[in-house]
């Protein structure tokens, strides 16, 4: 609506118009436009506090100034008549936006949506920097070989994709997933929340009941639980 109104407005002035003195003068449908834009990022935003908690935000301050910075513009512009902010400010986010995804690709295993070992190597070493504690819980997926033999890679892949969902929708938004090789996951929880662990597993066991029953190969996964206490020798365990 907003491009299309904008080209109207090359012929009629319906947003805006420029005089033979090369001024710049608002049309009557300006605010139409605004409420459009502005509408917009409130649905956005509406839909990124729903999907929180299953969405993948590689960078939050990123994310943020990707979001913030049109909106920053159009204000700009309602106070400056003279000079458009809108132009270069779209620029600046869909630059910000590849940089977004470009981080998304190294911390992440997208096909499976968990973070990627290199991830969580990071983590460990920000808690042994920062003398934080951590509670780790690793998955073993037991019958993956079995089903790529059997019924093939992209079967395995599908089982994989299933247990990576499983493990998302029941430890976040306390605990974060990672993909640390092959069929081994690991589901990291902060000190301060781990007192979750209990309830967070026994989500998981029947959200993993509940997805068996519909699965034609079902998932068996075995679990054993380990502390991190800036310890980065433990890590050695993987």
């Amino acid at each position: 609506m907003n491009a299309t109104l904008n080209i109207l407005s090359i012929q009629n002035g319906w947003v805006f118009s420029v005089n033979t003195s090369n001024e710049y003068f608002r049309g009557p449908f300006f605010y139409v436009t605004t409420c459009i834009s502005y509408s917009c990022y409130i649905l956005i935003l509406i839909q990124l506090s729903r999907m929180r908690h299953a969405v993948i935000f590689p960078s939050k301050f990123l994310v943020a100034l990707a979001y913030c910075l049109p909106i920053i513009a159009t204000i700009f512009q309602f106070l400056y008549l003279e000079d458009s902010y809108i132009t270069s400010s779209i620029a600046t986010t869909l630059l910000l936006y590849y940089l977004t995804v470009q981080e998304a690709t190294f911390d992440f295993d997208l096909p499976t949506k968990a973070r990627n070992r290199i991830a969580f190597e990071r983590i460990l070493t920000i808690a042994e920097q920062r003398g934080q504690e951590l509670a780790f819980i690793l998955f073993d997926m037991n019958n993956l070989k079995g089903v790529n033999d059997t019924w093939g890679h992209h079967e395995g892949d599908h089982l994989l994709l299933s247990l990576a969902e499983l493990l998302n929708k029941a430890f976040s938004p306390d605990g974060n997933v990672f993909g640390i090789g092959g069929d081994e996951f690991s589901v990291i929880i902060p000190r301060a929340k781990k007192g979750k662990m209990q309830v967070k597993m026994e989500q998981f066991e029947l959200k993993l009941l509940e997805a068996n029953a519909k699965l034609a190969h079902p998932i068996v996964a075995d679990r054993a639980m380990y502390r991190h206490k800036a310890m980065r020798k433990e890590s050695n365990l993987f």
